[in-house]
């Protein structure tokens, strides 16, 4: 596996009701505060959030911070009801240390210890990133498939091919479910999908893949890694 590039997490944290201040934040001057402090080049709030019965929606897009010396985008940034959505270009550790940077900033501006990661009650992510892989794809196939691809389809068709190349691998990961907290908070988890597909734009022989997964960037990178290392090809 090498050559990972346009790594982007995506994590989503939803709290108790009424802890995200949205009555602080809809402030001019906090909004402001907010949107100057992460560069955001575009905002939409949609409803008036000072309205007891309006959607509370927030979105916030196309920002920048520094983490640890280095500038991190953020594509990202949605509040929605009791929700929090951060994606960023970047890998989980990175993301979280932006999440833990706008909680202390919500804080501040609130005057009270509302936003923090123990304070949420299910946390969830997404990694995507493309990346080289020294396979085959062809591997990932059985050979009922390959046969049918090479012998039978092109019986089929009713003009000349020049190739037919495996496009799309996709799984939906279903997690198990807390009962507990569905009961109480009503939070459950849907299923999410697992990607590794040839990179759009790239020749089928450079091996290049999309790859997508419901975990965080460090997991999604080991299994990347094995699936790599089970349809490789021994020297």
């Amino acid at each position: 596996m090498k050559n990972i590039k346009d790594l982007h997490v995506s994590q989503v944290r939803i709290f108790p009701e009424g802890t995200i201040p949205y009555e602080v934040l809809s402030l001019p001057d906090r909004l402001k505060q907010l949107k100057d402090r992460y560069h955001f080049g575009g905002e939409e709030i949609p409803f008036p959030l000072h309205m007891p019965n309006a959607p509370k929606l927030m979105i916030f897009q196309m920002g920048e911070t520094k983490i640890e010396d280095k500038s991190t985008i953020i594509d990202r940034l949605q509040f929605e009801g009791r929700k929090m959505v951060l994606d960023v270009a970047a890998s989980s550790s990175i993301a979280n240390s932006v999440f833990l940077d706008i909680a202390r900033l919500i804080n501040e501006m609130a005057g009270d210890e509302l936003v923090s990661e123990e304070k949420a009650l299910i946390k969830t992510e997404e990694t995507k990133c493309n990346v080289s892989l020294e396979i085959d794809y062809w591997d990932v196939f059985s050979d009922k498939m390959k046969r049918f691809v090479s012998d039978i389809l092109p019986k089929t068709f009713d003009r000349p091919v020049a190739a037919t190349n495996p496009n799309k691998l996709a799984f939906e990961i279903i997690f198990e479910q807390d009962f507990a907290l569905f009961q109480k908070q009503k939070i459950h988890l849907v299923p999410k999908p697992l990607t590794i597909e040839p990179r759009e734009g790239f020749p089928f022989d450079e091996h290049v893949f999309f790859t997508c997964s419901p975990f965080d960037s460090e997991a999604h990178l080991r299994l990347i890694e094995a699936f790599e290392s089970n349809f490789q090809k021994l020297e």
